[in-house]
């Protein structure tokens, strides 16, 4: 079956996308949109295709293993919720009869932020595509996760916050994702989305990419691929936010990584053990002293 490529922008549909690059070895091109600018797999994936990949069990538990061995994932959180309740106003609950604010995150996962907001005094929802990652989200933490996809979800304006953790860059669509995660926040409410962002790292690694004619991608795939389906730079995120009447209020680019230094060095094929005890130590002395990539953002928004 021949495969089917954008012709104009995923996400704004303007006519000005160019290929940046193809990676020889993925096969996938990678496109930028020169209206929005969007970064995106030039390759269009159907829901069927995007269902298989969250479907591998071994995989996704092997992943959520990962997630877990690095603490500063469960730091992160305890920091994005003490910012996401500074931001919430007690007027949008001064008629809510003492209830707790509601939360849905969007793309749960294993329910491993839900359970730390759960802790921290918010009723949680969870909805995610993965069958797998509802069974380990009930099993790990006693949490009921809702199993399918956003638009099926049948309530509106129920939640004083929707988060979207490493979720944006998966999905699709995002901008259909983005319009359903404002259906489902209540007036005035809270917005929290987590998502790599296109920076440095990326525009030395595409230029990488597109110097030696796809040969040289290994840096570049590992941000921006079948399962990454999009990379926003900070400018875009912000104007789509606004196109869709979301009040952007905080849009934070950050050093931070949620898996093991070792798991980015073998994406890069670096497997040898004494290269990768090296390079790991060097690696996160960097991170952990905010000198490496900004490689993600944190961004929040209000529903007007």
């Amino acid at each position: 079956m021949q495969e089917i490529h954008y012709k104009l922008c995923k996400l704004c549909q303007s006519e000005r996308v160019k290929t940046v690059y193809t990676s020889r070895r993925t096969g996938l091109p990678i496109m930028q949109c020169k209206t929005c600018g969007l970064f995106f797999v030039g390759k269009v994936f159907n829901s069927a295709e995007q269902h298989t990949v969250y479907e591998d069990e071994a995989g996704y538990r092997a992943f959520v293993e990962a997630e877990r061995s690095v603490p500063e994932v469960h730091m992160r959180y305890l920091d994005w919720l003490g910012d996401i309740q500074r931001q919430i106003s007690p007027i949008e609950f001064a008629n809510a009869k003492q209830r707790k604010p509601r939360l849905l995150d969007i793309g749960c996962g294993a329910g491993d932020f839900l359970v730390v907001a759960r802790d921290h005094g918010f009723e949680v929802h969870g909805i995610d595509i993965s069958a797998p990652a509802v069974r380990l989200a009930a099993k790990s933490h006693g949490i009921q996760v809702r199993l399918g996809a956003v638009e099926d979800y049948p309530f509106e304006s129920l939640f004083d916050v929707v988060t979207m953790i490493g979720v944006l860059e998966h999905v699709l669509d995002p901008k259909f994702m983005l319009m359903h995660a404002h259906r489902l926040l209540a007036p005035g409410a809270l917005l929290f989305i987590y998502t790599p962002v296109w920076g440095m790292y990326d525009v030395l690694t595409s230029l990488m990419a597109r110097i030696s004619n796809g040969r040289f991608t290994r840096p570049i795939d590992r941000h921006i691929n079948e399962n990454h389906l999009q990379i926003f730079p900070k400018s875009t995120l912000v104007k789509l936010l606004q196109d869709l009447d979301l009040e952007p209020l905080t849009c934070d680019v950050v050093c931070e990584y949620n898996l093991p230094v070792y798991h980015y060095l073998q994406s890069l094929g670096i497997t040898n053990n004494h290269a990768q005890t090296v390079m790991t130590k060097f690696f996160k002395a960097l991170i952990d002293r905010k000198l490496f990539f900004r490689n993600n953002m944190r961004v929040t928004a209000r529903k007007l």
